[in-house]
């Protein structure tokens, strides 16, 4: 069986759904979860990728998204700009969990 292609498919819509680590309830903190929202919207509004729907649970995000990138990528960046806020943010003494 041939390997799927892994690049850009032309800017398909996916569903994704990503599971914290541990299936920890991280976004069960109100200020946990807006910060994963500020992240999303804010790639949302710089045109990273066009957020169709979403749902986000305690332990686990459902996405319908359209990535102007890999689907991959996109969730590596957005992972990773979460990751840089919270760690700002608990520098900054102002996350608590």
């Amino acid at each position: 069986m041939a390997t799927p292609h892994r690049g850009n498919t032309g800017y398909s819509t996916y569903f994704i759904t990503t599971c914290t680590s541990q299936k920890k309830s991280v976004f069960q903190s109100e200020r946990m979860a807006n910060l994963l929202l500020q992240v999303m919207f804010d790639y949302r509004n710089q045109g990273k990728f066009l957020l169709q729907e979403f749902v986000l649970m305690a332990d686990h995000l459902h996405l319908l998204i359209t990535p102007m990138i890999t689907p991959t990528i996109t969730l590596e960046r957005v992972s990773a700009a979460y990751q840089r806020r919270l760690l700002l943010s608990s520098e900054e003494g102002g996350l608590v969990q």
